[in-house]
């Protein structure tokens, strides 16, 4: 199963992505949910996963911040803006 965390300041967003999607279909779950990039590099500190998407405006860390950061710690996560 392919572990996914949803990375978004709207809550609406995430949500709207978690249930909007077949996940199972595709073999997929999404295992964590952030509302900036500071609390999604906290999520893989404590749960690694397979792939993250993230919005690129966001407060307190940025999608562009957190995907270069996410490359230096997870150089092998894959992820979708």
């Amino acid at each position: 199963m392919i572990k996914v965390l949803i990375v978004d300041d709207d809550k609406l967003v995430r949500k709207g992505i978690s249930s909007a999607m077949p996940w199972n279909e595709f073999n997929m779950e999404v295992v964590g949910e952030a509302s900036n990039g500071l609390k999604a590099l906290d999520f893989l500190k404590s749960q690694p996963v397979d792939l993250m998407l993230t919005d690129l405006a966001m407060p307190v860390m940025s999608g562009i911040e957190l995907m270069r950061a996410a490359r230096q710690l997870y150089p092998e996560l894959p992820i979708v803006v």
